[in-house]
């Protein structure tokens, strides 16, 4: 009966274990991924382009370099992705023009497909109508990066990390 019951709990395991990799898998998290925020609050309503550059991979710890770019700057950020059995967290390090380091995090919520990115910038790095939203039903990882970057755009003043 034992035995029956892990059989039964392994199965199960694996069965919600693969619907994960719907949205986030290893082979996803070495590869580049790019995407564009239109009507962005930084470039004046032009395009926000984001290219997410892989480095590296060490187990569930990934490494990229997130390049934002609009007509006038580029600009590059260390990403770290830890990417977990139930949660990916994704931390971008942006330094602001005073050298000042903060982290924004994206908190990935595997099972119930949610994510909620935030940052406690400085104050005149935040825009004052902030509204850091939490994101249902995310059904792809460029989905979820898309995000990240539009969050960034509609909550930062962008050109504190330019």
């Amino acid at each position: 009966m034992r035995i029956r019951l892990l059989y039964i709990f392994i199965a199960l395991a694996l069965v919600s274990t693969s619907s994960f990799a719907q949205v986030v898998n290893k082979e996803l998290l070495q590869e580049d991924h790019s995407g564009i925020v239109s009507n962005s609050n930084y470039n004046s309503g032009a395009d926000l382009k984001h290219e997410w550059l892989f480095q590296s991979i060490d187990g569930v710890k990934s490494t990229y370099k997130l390049r934002l770019s609009s007509g006038k700057t580029s600009k590059e950020f260390d990403v770290r992705v830890r990417n977990l059995l139930t949660t990916m967290y994704i931390a971008v390090r942006m330094t602001d023009s005073e050298g000042v380091v903060k982290t924004l995090t994206s908190i990935y919520d595997k099972g119930d497909k949610w994510q909620r990115v935030k940052m406690s910038p400085k104050q005149e790095c935040l825009r004052e109508d902030a509204d850091w939203r939490r994101y249902n039903q995310i059904m792809s990882l460029q989905e979820l990066l898309d995000n990240i970057v539009s969050q960034m755009d509609t909550n930062l003043v962008l050109k504190c990390y330019m």
